[in-house]
């Protein structure tokens, strides 16, 4: 590996971000489970509720701020890693990213300090309404962020002029084609990671026989793996290179050139034309499928990276 200018630009922000996204993964999960003890301890005036609700409020005090501390470098790394893509797509990139501090960031902020030091300084109702309004900024925050990846990855509504892209349709920017399967599986995503660390911890105290009464569950992998389906087929349609690497199936060397052979769902016809009778067909593995939705998915696509541009399938 060559370490230029490039990559070590990709190695530091991979770095950042692998460690980011650790966090609000879990923080925005917590914080819906939060504002349901809130809402269930306001209801029934239960104590088991309010010592769940004031256990956990700890926790995703410590993380939401590390996740705050992690995330406000990433801004800065599109400036000073990638100047480049900023000076071109800058005039979308940043206000999607300023709507996120404007609308996330002040309403977590203003309400998170009633949720941590206002338990006895204010209503029970008023307290419940904090814990809503911070899981909807934690929401909300997921809201543009994926708009903004969502319009990298599919962008729709701008306009080309003298190297740069200006908006034209900031509906289409927001609500790319892409968007809907990423914020739904995304969030789902957070919420089950959230899921099971309440599962483990109350697993580890069910354990120990200590606050048996504590031990409440949560389902959701099965929602999120069926709201990853759809988000995959659009990856596939809209970067079907990208869909290929993530599926991460098999590489080799065909003929004297370097070539990757994945699976990917095509016509019949193609698939037959780019797949040398020599090597056998692969099974659709159940992952593949759930990126295809075809069964009548055929086992290897051979496209040659250092030879000619397969114009018959897209590229």
């Amino acid at each position: 590996m060559k370490f230029d200018a490039t990559t070590l630009s990709r190695l530091q922000f991979a770095w950042v971000t692998g460690w980011h996204i650790l966090l609000p993964a879990f923080t925005m999960g917590i914080a819906s489970y939060i504002a349901l003890l809130e809402g269930l301890y306001l209801k029934t005036r239960r104590p088991i509720y309010l010592e769940l609700s004031t256990f956990w409020i700890h926790i995703f005090a410590v993380a939401f701020g590390m996740g705050v501390v992690t995330g406000m470098v990433m801004p800065f790394q599109f400036g000073t890693n990638w100047s480049r893509f900023t000076d071109v797509a800058g005039n979308v990139v940043g206000p999607l990213m300023a709507y996120e501090g404007l609308i996330a960031f002040f309403l977590e902020s203003a309400f998170l300090g009633i949720l941590l030091f206002g338990r006895k300084r204010v209503a029970p109702g008023m307290h419940f309404a904090s814990a809503v309004l911070v899981a909807l900024g934690t929401l909300f925050s997921s809201f543009w962020i994926l708009a903004t990846n969502s319009w990298m990855q599919t962008p729709t509504g701008h306009t080309m002029s003298e190297g740069r892209i200006y908006p034209s349709d900031w509906l289409q920017i927001i609500f790319s084609p892409s968007f809907p399967y990423r914020l739904s599986h995304t969030v789902v995503a957070f919420f089950v990671t959230a899921a099971f660390v309440v599962l483990g911890v109350g697993a580890y105290t069910l354990r120990r026989a200590q606050f048996i009464e504590a031990g409440h569950g949560a389902h959701g992998a099965v929602l999120a793996r069926c709201l990853g389906s759809p988000a995959g087929v659009s990856r596939r349609q809209a970067r079907p290179m990208v869909a290929a690497a993530l599926l991460f199936l098999l590489a080799y060397i065909r003929h004297r050139h370097q070539s990757l052979a994945y699976h990917c769902a095509v016509p019949r016809d193609v698939a037959r034309s780019g797949v040398n009778a020599k090597h056998p067909r692969l099974p659709v593995s159940g992952r593949t499928f759930l990126a295809a939705r075809d069964l009548d998915v055929y086992g290897l696509v051979v496209l040659g990276i250092s030879g000619k541009v397969r114009s018959d399938i897209g590229y």
